[in-house]
């Protein structure tokens, strides 16, 4: 039996909390697989339905389990908050003190009693840590940290040392209201490699990340994660079976075999029914619970988002003997409109800056923005040529990719919004890309009345629903970052590249076929030379 619940956490679970926590409930095609991918690589990540014992699963038990393959394993739990943490933890010790299955079948737990508790540990010199904060387990070697540590995010254990970290759902309802409290989780993962005693995600004996978690929105932590942290492979299970997801390169979708479309994930469930699922859907007040916390796809919900991602046209270069061309993947190939030569398009330059933290001009959750894009003569399609979305330290950063962007789509002029720190960073640009022996003109937007409310942002984004819609729009696929804002609006992390998306369809592109590119660029430039002679009074 041992032997059995050594190579696996899911007859682990099963036999050692048959009587405890649920542990009897879990089924063997729903959950099984689920274990084997847990326990199976050093960078997992299983997003389940609330209530469907993942952090049961994988950070109670999974953290047993851990410490019984190897006791000189150091464990950091990391939740929400730590009264989530420590509830973990607390469960834990109860299990390891008191579950007569789980002493029986690893008598090295039999140790653990009151009098062991009050002792002094032969290897410190001190009692066991046992907290609802730390808990010390049976180990021969001498190590600052605990057996086991939990915290809440951004909790005291940022000087730790781990061989494993398991993160279980991070990201609740206060963090999907406040961009500030998400970026300091995002922060938060960016340093988890810090933690680690070994980072190296590729050796095999590498210390192990795990995350347990459900999605709470879109531009949430698991997106986050997913996008930026690509090692990590994923295990998703909606709440009913959906044959239209799709397995990605890292993420899987695993749904029960023998269940029809429709139906639960979990029919063995007396509580999470089909006829439940189906009852929140259907309802206004639940439909956004229902996609985000059950079936773990929020984008799919169009109570959630103003763009529908099967709205997104795109194209790839193709390289010919009289230059580079637009191709556009959707047309037919006898098709007009199929391929562009990239001079016919008259090519504009948009910039958004977030800042840059040397200068301390910088707006928090924003990124700054590069974008380029075209509409050809004769045709209503719309091109980004060019996209760029970072976040750089020295406005020379930004110089370097200024430059990179110009001479590789050479754009009529770029433009930037004239009020703030903008105007300041315009002519900063100017002037830098001027001792670079660099012609980039670079201009104030001139804005309208409009353009300076409080809903301006929101009305830019929104008034491009009918041209997306419409299937004008053609990005490459590489653009991810802008990609992401437009299917996740309004719950996207940043809007910055949507909002410069929007200033390109209000400067530069037409809902009409447009003329010959050289009458464009004629009337295009006279505007923007008559901007420049005018009076500047308000920029």
């Amino acid at each position: 039996m041992r032997y059995i619940c050594d190579r696996s956490l899911y007859w682990f679970i099963k036999i050692v909390g048959g009587s405890v926590e649920q542990g009897e409930i879990i089924t063997e095609k729903l959950h099984k697989p689920l274990c084997d991918f847990w326990q199976s690589g050093n960078r997992r990540a299983i997003f389940m339905p609330r209530g469907w014992l993942k952090s049961t699963c994988f950070t109670k038990w999974g953290a047993i389990w851990r410490y019984l393959q190897d006791n000189e394993s150091r464990i950091l739990i990391a939740s929400e908050n730590e009264n989530i943490a420590s509830r973990f933890l607390t469960f834990i010790e109860g299990q390891v003190f008191s579950n007569k299955m789980l002493r029986w079948l690893y008598p090295e737990l039999q140790v653990i009693n009151k009098e062991w508790l009050g002792a002094k540990l032969p290897t410190t010199g001190k009692q066991p840590r046992w907290s609802e904060s730390q808990c010390d387990l049976p180990r021969k070697g001498v190590y600052s940290e605990a057996t086991i540590t939990a915290i809440g995010v951004g909790g005291a254990a940022q000087s730790g040392h781990y061989t494993d970290i398991h993160i279980d759902d991070l990201v609740g309802k206060k963090a999907m209201e406040s961009v500030t409290v998400l970026e300091g989780i995002f922060r938060w993962q960016d340093n988890t490699k810090e933690l680690l005693i070994n980072p190296n995600f590729r050796d095999i004996s590498g210390s192990r990340i795990k995350i347990a978690g459900t999605h709470w929105g879109n531009g949430d932590y698991g997106h986050y994660v997913q996008q930026e942290y690509p090692e990590f492979k994923w295990m998703i299970t909606p709440c009913q079976r959906w044959s239209e997801l799709k397995d990605a390169d890292t993420v899987y979708w695993h749904q029960h075999p023998d269940v029809s479309e429709g139906e639960s994930n979990w029919p063995e469930s007396s509580r999470y029914t089909t006829e439940h699922y189906n009852e929140m859907k259907a309802n206004p007040q639940t439909a956004m619970i229902y996609w985000c916390q059950h079936m773990n796809c929020p984008q799919m919900s169009s109570e959630l988002n103003k763009f529908d991602k099967s709205w997104l046209k795109f194209f790839r270069w193709e390289e010919r003997h009289d230059g580079m061309y637009i191709v556009c993947l959707d047309e037919p190939e006898d098709s007009k409109e199929r391929a562009f030569k990239l001079t016919q398009l008259p090519q504009y330059g948009v910039l958004d800056m977030g800042g840059f933290k040397e200068t301390k001009l910088i707006k928090k959750g924003s990124v700054n923005i590069q974008m380029i894009g075209g509409q050809p003569r004769g045709s209503i399609k719309k091109f980004v040529t060019w996209f760029w979305a970072g976040k750089l330290k020295e406005p020379s950063n930004f110089v370097d990719r200024l430059v990179e962007a110009h001479e590789a789509r050479r754009p009529v002029f770029w433009e930037i919004e004239p009020y703030g720190q903008h105007e300041f960073i315009r002519k900063y640009l100017v002037e830098e890309t001027k001792n670079r022996g660099k012609n980039i003109r670079i201009l104030p937007i001139k804005l309208k009345q409009g353009d300076i409310s409080d809903n301006a942002k929101h009305n830019r984004i929104t008034n491009m629903i009918p041209m997306v819609a419409n299937g004008e729009l053609y990005l490459h696929e590489s653009y991810k970052h802008l990609i992401g804002e437009i299917v996740n609006y309004p719950n996207s992390l940043t809007i910055d590249g949507l909002d410069t998306l929007g200033w390109m369809r209000q400067l530069h592109w037409s809902v009409r076929a447009k003329g010959s590119a050289d009458e464009l660029n004629r009337q295009q430039e006279q505007r923007r030379l008559q901007a420049l002679s005018g009076s500047r009074t308000g920029y």
